[in-house]
């Protein structure tokens, strides 16, 4: 049990840092200095479609995740609860 919990820290741990450092990639202004200036003036970055729009997104992904977190714990529950009344002998 200790060990899937040390594991599953490690492999947290990893896919945090590739995923820092793909971001520090993908920013480096270096990586993209080849481009034409002409080209970064016309791309403007697009703006939010309404007040909050950007809010509502993050709500509505956060929300989502935790409905799906919370059934992946509901079935780690039964597992468990089937097991602990396998092995005491109760059906």
């Amino acid at each position: 049990m200790l060990t899937a919990i040390a594991l599953s820290l490690v492999m947290m741990a990893g896919l945090f840092l590739m995923l820092w450092g793909a971001v520090g990639f993908v920013q480096d202004k270096r990586l993209f200095s080849s481009a034409p200036k002409e080209a970064l003036d016309v791309i403007q970055p697009k703006e939010e479609r309404f007040e909050g729009h950007m809010r509502i997104l993050y709500e509505d992904v956060c929300r989502e995740y935790v409905i799906v977190l919370n059934g992946e714990l509901a079935k780690a529950r039964e597992a468990h609860c089937r097991r602990a009344m396998r092995i005491n002998g109760a059906k």
